[in-house]
């Protein structure tokens, strides 16, 4: 029979090999992330205006700055694994990887809901000939980035009245109030799941409209309900990917916030997730160079999807509208 002690050694060494397996696992993860955003922000910036691809461009910077986030804190997890001291939650704020997380995270999840309204709004206007007006676009965008500096100023209002002191490898859920903690990740879990409906409706309507309007818009209207199933497979891989590690996290700390090990795995495929979007575009594009196109096995029909049309319709529906007016006046 194993002796008690033996055993409890045991368990904690295993705990503590797959705690620092994992760390090691985020830190790889964040930093190519953070590497593959950024080559994707250059692309995005010199392939097209950076004014037409705003929503974009702030979620994939805030993508970039959450990886950036993974690769230093668990680099200095892993450096401090026994060397770590106890110090104020105020003081977690002196790290950088601290604010990557808090403007990374929130980027993330306000332009994931905004890209999802602007889909909306650019869908029901374009029906009647419309499209969003670019002054709405600039309020959401500037919107958004108000938000994430809200978000950073009340997690350290969160963080300045709290006098128990925390380990200095500083992880978020000790570094800020337990209330604001669970308030937060509680709104992007809403968020994250709101947008995923959102574009959900936006899908619908695309194909309901279909079969009411003039056989020109039809023939529009038809090469958006594939721009949109491809959409639907990124939405539905990067929230749910991202959510449910979320989701996840806060049952683990408001139920059980002694078992430490499960946030470590979770965060794993968030981590991942974070170059999703990036790895998709750089695909389409080496599809494209090497004249590729995506078309559908099931219907000879299916509209041809190349890179430029793509760079100018993912999550850009003004593009599409203005080449819908160009063809319908031709």
């Amino acid at each position: 029979m194993i002796p008690n002690e033996t055993y409890q050694n045991d368990t904690s060494e295993l705990k503590n090999s797959l705690q620092t397996n994992m760390q090691y696992c985020l830190a790889i993860f964040g930093t190519l992330a953070s590497v593959i955003n950024f080559i994707f922000l250059c692309f995005l910036k010199n392939a097209v205006s950076i004014k037409n691809k705003k929503f974009v461009f702030a979620y994939s910077f805030g993508c970039m700055l959450t990886g950036i986030g993974f690769a230093i804190a668990n680099a200095d997890r892993i450096r401090l694994a026994n060397k770590s001291e106890e110090i104020l939650p105020i003081y977690c704020f002196l790290k950088i990887y601290t604010y990557c997380f808090i403007v990374g995270e929130s980027l993330i999840s306000i332009q994931c809901f905004v890209m999802a309204m602007e889909r909306f709004m650019a869908v029901k206007m374009a029906i009647n000939l419309k499209k969003v007006p670019e002054r709405i676009k600039n309020a959401l965008l500037w919107g958004s980035i108000i938000l994430c500096i809200f978000d950073l100023c009340s997690a350290i209002a969160s963080s300045a009245p709290l006098t128990d002191k925390v380990n200095s490898t500083c992880y978020y859920r000790v570094s800020v109030s337990k209330t604001y903690f669970l308030l937060r990740y509680s709104i992007c879990v809403i968020l994250g799941y709101s947008s995923f409906a959102l574009y959900v409706v936006v899908a619908v309507i695309l194909r309901v409209n279909r079969s009411s309007i003039n056989s020109i818009r039809i023939s529009q209207l038809r090469r958006e309900a594939s721009v949109m199933r491809h959409l639907f497979i990124i939405v539905f891989i990067i929230v749910f990917v991202q959510n449910l590690p979320i989701t996840l996290h806060l049952l683990a700390v408001t139920f059980q916030p002694s078992l430490f090990i499960i946030p470590e795995i979770i965060w794993t495929p968030y981590a991942f997730a974070l170059m999703i979007y990036a790895l998709y575009c750089f695909g389409v594009h080496f599809c494209r160079r090497n004249n590729l196109v995506f078309t559908s096995s099931n219907n000879a029909n299916t509209q041809v999807v190349n890179m430029q049309d793509l760079r100018g319709i993912l999550f850009n529906f003004d593009e599409v509208h203005r080449k819908m007016e160009t063809i319908s006046h031709d």
